[in-house]
């Protein structure tokens, strides 16, 4: 399956799926400065594509460079003419995955594998309803990624779900083909960070 996309066809129709990528990371966060690196990391499409996306997007009046210390830092412009409405239409179709990406980021080394998925029924054309995120760290707990959530949560109203596993856990699980991870990853869903291949791995 592709990745998770909101079924929102006005987004597809305004914007590339690459603008969609940086506008879901500026304006998910609107208040958030990232760095030019952060960005590349963040939204995953390749170094050159991410600063051709912000040339087009500064250029337009949509996001702001502030130069600090000698580096420069991205912003959604909060004074674009139409930003509210922006901001609103992007976190209610684009912003999820940017958004998931950007919390778990300040933990993303002690991560192997994070996937966001949809526990929505395939085929309603609705947007997604229920949302669940698997993360697989030997180092994070349940209790910390609820409070990593938490702020994702709060900008959503509403619940996320959570499960986390050791290495050791989820490729015992996808040994056995047992029905979670297994049905969730044939399905549709959203690779965060990390890849399934190098989960246990040095």
């Amino acid at each position: 399956m592709g990745p998770l996309r909101p079924r929102h066809p006005t987004t597809d129709a305004l914007f590339s799926s690459s603008t969609q990528r940086v506008l879901g990371l500026l304006f998910g966060q609107p208040d958030r400065r990232f760095s030019i690196t952060e960005l590349i990391a963040l939204a995953a499409i390749g170094s050159g594509t991410v600063q051709r996306e912000l040339r087009r997007l500064v250029a337009g009046g949509l996001v702001t460079i502030h130069p600090v210390k000698g580096r420069k830092l991205c912003q959604a412009n909060l004074s674009a003419v139409g930003f509210e409405e922006l901001r609103c239409l992007i976190g209610k179709t684009i912003g999820i995955p940017a958004q998931m990406r950007a919390v778990l980021a300040s933990v993303a080394r002690r991560i192997q594998f994070a996937v966001l998925y949809s526990t929505q029924p395939k085929g309603t054309g609705e947007p997604l309803s229920e949302l669940g995120v698997l993360i697989v760290s030997d180092e994070l707990g349940l209790q910390e990624v609820g409070r990593l959530l938490s702020t994702v949560e709060l900008w959503l109203n509403r619940s996320i779900g959570r499960t986390v596993f050791t290495s050791a856990e989820f490729l015992e699980r996808r040994r056995r083909q047992l029905r979670f991870p297994t049905e969730m990853l044939a399905g549709e869903h959203e690779v965060l960070l990390g890849r399934e291949g190098m989960i246990g791995r040095d």
